[in-house]
């Protein structure tokens, strides 16, 4: 049994695989310039942990007041654990598999009233980690979501992200994908992947002398794709299907302090919203004011607005 699995685990309805990170952040004050090069001095830095990447939409489903469990790779040390104690006592399930020679992923950032002033990468990759046992855990996985959620940094997950989606595909689950890179076809199958306009940009770049939307609209043909979500910032999002013309989802007004972690509040949201019955565009709908939210604090989750999200959630559960 992998480590961190629970003995009598309840039914997840939202199953998040993918890269783990632990994000630190070192909130001080900058008030003078060292001496010793034309560098800010970070004064007293407090020390903030909180989940990021895979765990990171755990955490948003899961503030959502939807079911959810993360499986995913970690190393075996401190931040591994900080990860297992912050989602097992907020009702995350988390199953954990450990890379026998590889830390877990942390990503440090130093700010200063809002700004970020660096940001510090322990990237020790998960490449070459044998994901046998990881997908053998799916295929005896009793209680099936009804969401997949695979959430695609580039550390590791995307050498077996077809596999994931073929496994949804077999047993009836929705299978969502926040993708990276520029390799379109290991997503082929999925039913929704929300890159961002860079990220599109990269990943559907076959066709240059086509404007991006109609580089993707393609791509939903030539890469067997649902539908692509594309968010653009205040821009807002544009939900490109096979047919039709792309459908423009406005961006809620929001003051932005922190834009880390939205994409992962966008599709944790729609998550949520698909295991509770609610229809795509509505949930896509729901998903741009839960971004709104989420760009308004520091850091991942969504914080002291949890709350309000969640009741929108429950009110269009109410109305399907």
């Amino acid at each position: 049994m992998p480590r961190g699995e629970s003995h009598a685990a309840a039914r997840a309805q939202v199953v998040v695989v993918g890269d783990i990170i632990v994000d630190r952040y070192f909130y001080g004050d900058v008030t003078r310039v060292s001496p010793e090069a034309p560098v800010p001095i970070l004064e007293n830095p407090e020390l903030h942990l909180l989940p990021g990447g895979a765990a990171n939409v755990a955490n948003v489903i899961n503030e959502l007041g939807v079911s959810a469990r993360l499986v995913g790779v970690t190393g075996a040390d401190r931040s591994r654990d900080f990860l297992l104690t912050f989602l097992t006592e907020r009702g995350v399930q988390f199953t954990n598999f450990i890379h026998p020679s590889a830390g877990t992923i942390v990503k440090s950032r130093f700010v200063s009233n809002g700004h970020h002033l660096l940001r510090v990468d322990h990237d020790y990759g998960m490449r070459g980690f044998d994901y046998s046992a990881l997908l053998r855990y799916f295929e005896v996985l009793a209680e099936k979501p009804s969401v997949l959620v695979i959430s695609d940094y580039s550390k590791g997950i995307s050498e077996i992200i077809p596999e994931l989606i073929s496994w949804a595909s077999r047993n009836g689950v929705k299978c969502l994908i926040d993708p990276k890179g520029s390799r379109p076809q290991i997503y082929s199958g999925a039913d929704l992947i929300t890159p961002n306009w860079q990220e599109a940009s990269l990943l559907f770049s076959q066709k240059p002398e086509l404007q991006l939307l109609d580089r993707v609209q393609q791509a939903t043909w030539d890469f067997d794709l649902g539908s692509v979500l594309v968010t653009d910032g205040p821009n807002g999002m544009f939900l490109v299907a096979r047919a039709g013309q792309p459908i423009h989802h406005q961006a809620a007004e929001a003051e932005v302090y922190d834009v880390t972690g939205a994409g992962d509040a966008v599709i944790g949201s729609i998550a949520s919203a698909l295991a509770q019955g609610i229809g795509l565009s509505e949930a896509i709908g729901f998903a741009a004011r839960v971004a709104g939210y989420s760009v308004k604090i520091s850091g991942g989750g969504l914080g002291k607005f949890a709350g309000l999200a969640k009741g929108l959630l429950n009110d269009l559960e109410a109305r399907e």
